[in-house]
């Protein structure tokens, strides 16, 4: 039997569930934990484990394993695991579900970058979304299907009732999310640290809240990082201040063995680097070496080699 799934969209806040229970989270979520998953990699993996599985208990082990891949995702996905064990080929039945996912994580994910992407897109959304129906026609079609196969349905809850999208398939409330944030115009971004997409906190949020590796967020990462680039480009700056002075002081001491045209070719190039340093092009190491003042004056290297 088809499972039953309702949404109901508030400013700031999505209510998503079953007939038995909606859970409250923050607008978008829902559509990222959908981003986040490599579905092609579930279905191919279910399959190769049916091919494999001689025996029901072999099934069962294959199946709890792919079922460890939705710990911590969105719980929609996890109830539709759930139901998903109860059918009589349940590897199969992931397989199948996992590639009609697949194939529509990148049309909507070519949405979400085309109309949700603020940095890349301005701040037009619902103009976007238009133009990208237009273009994208196989997009539209899916659109127009997905909205043919919602109902509404009404929920009763411990805080009250609500009137909710309902559908079998978790892709048509996944498209009703995403146009809701077109409509109430809701951006993303991408995580400076892991590149995935988020939901920034204010224009200034870069990172995302994401586990970036020994215990820590891509968040907190960032801020280690950033904290030890300052560190590095208030050493770049005194490495170049100090070899500056260097180079100055030996053309003022010696200027016939110190050009100063050669010194003020020395000075663009450094300060090139170090515009370059900045913006992250070179390394800290490439800055050192590409600034490094020459090892010896101009007569030494132009005087005869005796043996």
């Amino acid at each position: 039997m088809a499972g039953f799934y309702m949404m109901d969209m508030a400013p700031r806040q999505e209510y998503l569930g079953d007939e038995q229970r909606l859970e409250k989270a923050r607008l978008g979520t829902f559509l990222l934990s959908f981003l986040d998953q490599d579905w092609q990699s579930l279905a191919d993996e279910a399959m190769s484990l049916r091919r494999q599985a001689y025996l029901v208990e072999q099934a069962q082990r294959g199946f709890d394993s792919l079922r460890r891949r939705f710990q911590g995702a969105h719980p929609l996905f996890q109830r539709e695991m759930e139901r998903l064990s109860a059918s009589a080929d349940s590897l199969y039945a992931v397989g199948q579900w996992a590639g009609e996912m697949a194939r529509f994580h990148p049309l909507l994910y070519a949405a979400v970058e085309r109309v949700l992407d603020r940095d890349t897109g301005g701040a037009d959304a619902d103009g976007r979304y238009r133009a990208l129906l237009t273009e994208i026609g196989e997009l539209s079609r899916l659109a127009e299907r997905f909205h043919e196969g919602v109902s509404v349905r009404y929920h009763m809850g411990a805080g009250g009732g609500k009137l909710c999208y309902g559908a079998k398939d978790l892709r048509i409330l996944l498209y009703l999310s995403f146009e809701y944030m077109v409509s109430q115009g809701t951006a993303f971004r991408r995580c400076l640290n892991c590149g995935r997409y988020f939901i920034p906190f204010s224009v200034h949020t870069c990172y995302c809240d994401r586990p970036a590796g020994e215990g820590k967020t891509c968040k907190s990462y960032a801020a280690k990082a950033n904290y030890t680039r300052r560190l590095q480009d208030d050493a770049a700056r005194s490495l170049y201040i100090k070899q500056n002075n260097a180079y100055q002081m030996r053309v003022r001491r010696s200027p016939e063995l110190y050009p100063e045209e050669e010194y003020r070719l020395w000075q663009m190039h450094a300060r090139s680097l170090l515009g370059q340093f900045d913006r992250g092009e070179i390394s800290w190491e490439m800055f050192q070496e590409q600034t490094r003042l020459p090892k010896r004056r101009r007569a030494e290297q132009d005087a005869p080699k005796t043996k």
